[in-house]
């Protein structure tokens, strides 16, 4: 049996589907040729006639080991020849499949996948099949664990342009909609949601996003999913160059409505110049919604010391809920500032008090006013024992007290 490196496009392919040949024995051949010659144009209606019926999709599923599953196939105790081939496809990527093959495969994979409630897809902007594209590619056919969080060992091959050119073949234009693929959550649940951590590796994602700046800006605005906007704040706090040039964006996250995506801006954004900080929460004071201005007000509390802004605004606002929150600001300014000001308070050295001897007449006079002192406590003494035998009380508890 030849290793799996050493097969040939066409040999890859077949292994790769060999599975299917259970249901059909010549379906591996046609899809085959399908995907490496764009012939058998109506294998895709024929396989989709096959997976009509959910059991029958559910057991192609297994027998394929599970293509698309938000979940390595590493955990299985064996890889199977099939699966192996998958591993090689993804290696091998453009330096042996065109990106029309690669269009086509992923095709296959969406037909099957299409007909499983189970198998979600995280955009609905993207075409289903560059969805589950990537999420065989970087999620199904890798390790569950990443020992280099910077790139890809297995996807050296992979790069952000490549991708953009898959999406620009099937619509032009379409590859504006590349950074949702990326980012956005939409169906993901939590549990699933480490899995994505690949694609935030893919070769030549940085420049991309600062080439499109304006585009990665807008996502938020545009449907991304909380765990996307998540993602995309981790991915600034990540890289610092990314900072400064997006201040704006990163202020209105921080006065975001959800709490996790604002207390994780107001982080990043709490990093950058407080001057630019300052300009920033400025414009959302004057000009944002009532719930930013609101949240700005508490903010710029945060890192002024001058109340002039926030006094400026107050004189300027008319709606009640801004002003309230703009008058709370401004007194926990002012309390920041008295703390501030008695934190700046010099105190002096201590200085120890001098001892200075006592002259033979003063502990003479001293001497004497304890014994006259002691003499009056004796007579006392004596005179409420007297009292209490008279009265009958023992005199020990007196003895006790004076003592």
């Amino acid at each position: 049996m030849q290793k799996t490196e050493q097969l040939s496009p066409e040999q890859l392919i077949k292994t790769i589907f060999e599975p299917l040949s259970v249901q059909d024995q010549i379906l591996p051949s046609r899809i085959s040729q399908y995907i490496l010659q764009g012939d058998e144009l109506e294998v895709l209606g024929d396989f989709d006639k096959l997976c009509q019926t959910s059991k029958t999709a559910y057991k192609i599923y297994e027998y394929m080991r599970r293509p698309c599953e938000l979940y390595s196939v590493a955990t299985f105790s064996k890889t199977r020849e099939a699966e192996q081939a998958r591993l090689e496809f993804y290696r091998r990527w453009t330096g042996t499949f065109s990106p029309e093959q690669i269009i086509r495969f992923a095709r296959v994979f969406a037909t099957l996948c299409d007909h499983l409630p189970f198998v979600k897809v995280s955009s609905e902007k993207l075409p289903t099949w560059f969805i589950y594209l990537l999420y065989d590619g970087l999620i199904t056919t890798l390790p569950t664990n990443c020992e280099n969080e910077e790139k890809i060992d297995q996807r050296e091959s992979w790069t952000i342009q490549q991708l953009n050119q898959l999406l620009e073949i099937e619509q032009i234009g379409l590859g504006e909609n590349l950074l949702f693929a990326i980012f956005d959550r939409q169906n993901i649940s939590v549990l699933s949601h480490s899995h994505f951590k690949y694609f935030f590796m893919i070769n030549g994602l940085l420049p991309y996003i600062q080439k499109h700046i304006t585009l990665f800006k807008q996502l938020p605005t545009q449907g991304l999913a909380i765990l996307g906007q998540i993602d995309q704040l981790k991915y600034i706090q990540k890289h610092m160059e990314l900072q400064l040039p997006l201040a704006d964006f990163i202020t209105m996250q921080a006065l975001n409505t959800n709490k996790q995506i604002n207390q994780l801006a107001t982080e990043i954004l709490f990093s950058l110049p407080s001057d630019i900080i300052q300009i920033q929460l400025q414009h959302f004071l004057t000009s944002g919604s009532v719930k930013q201005r609101s949240n700005a007000a508490v903010l710029l509390a945060r890192i002024v010391a001058d109340p002039l802004i926030l006094q400026q605004a107050l004189a300027d606002e008319t709606n009640k809920t801004v002003i309230t929150a703009i008058e709370s600001a401004l007194t926990r300014l002012e309390s920041a500032n008295t703390v501030k000001r008695q934190s700046d308070l010099v105190i002096p050295d201590f200085e120890p008090l001098t001892d200075t001897p006592l002259s033979i007449s003063a502990r003479d006079l001293l001497q004497q006013n304890f014994q006259e002192f002691l003499i009056e406590c004796e007579k006392d003494a004596q005179n409420e024992i007297e009292n209490n035998q008279k009265n009958g009380l023992p005199w020990v508890h007196l003895q006790e007290r004076y003592q």
